[in-house]
């Protein structure tokens, strides 16, 4: 997270790059709690499928910035 936002602060198109590769293995994380685990939760249940949403979020703006990014650079 503090790799992104210093990367959406410098406007540079690498360390957002690394927040969305990294957002993967964080999603596969979410989805072994709450499938593959022996025994969840409600409580559980509901803190991953908020995590899932703030993911989804994360993911959404990571590709419009970046967009936005090679954008301003291909203005000349």
């Amino acid at each position: 997270l503090f790799r992104s936002a210093k990367g959406n602060l410098t406007q540079r198109k690498l360390p957002l790059f690394v927040a969305l590769a990294l957002s993967v293995p964080v999603l596969f994380g979410y989805l072994f709690f709450l499938l593959w685990q022996t025994y969840v939760l409600r409580i559980e249940t509901v803190l991953i499928y908020i995590g899932i949403v703030l993911l989804a979020c994360q993911v959404i703006f990571s590709f419009l910035t970046v967009w936005a990014f090679l954008r301003q650079d291909a203005i000349p």
